[in-house]
């Protein structure tokens, strides 16, 4: 969004996110929803398992440990992006 803002024109004076583009929106991270449980909990275990980190569960895949990485992750809040010149 930085390089190309919403209203950003290609060379011919058209709209740059016309169809088939669309521009990305930011995700709203919801604990309840399962997909986002799931994604942020298979993250966590694959970035565990790259660095060699034990990950605290015998059975990661349980619902239990979703809903409790999930409750974590919902206490992060990130920075602000800002973009480099």
């Amino acid at each position: 969004m930085h390089v190309y803002p919403l209203d950003s024109k290609t060379k011919e004076g058209a709209p740059f996110w016309s169809l088939p583009k669309r521009p990305p929106t930011p995700a709203v991270f919801d604990q309840k929803n399962p997909l986002h449980r799931m994604f942020v909990t298979s993250l966590a275990c694959l970035r565990a398992t790259i660095f060699f980190v034990e990950i605290p569960s015998k059975n990661p895949r349980s619902e239990e440990f979703r809903i409790e990485v999930a409750a974590s992750a919902d206490f992060f809040k990130p920075q602000p992006f800002v973009p480099n010149d």
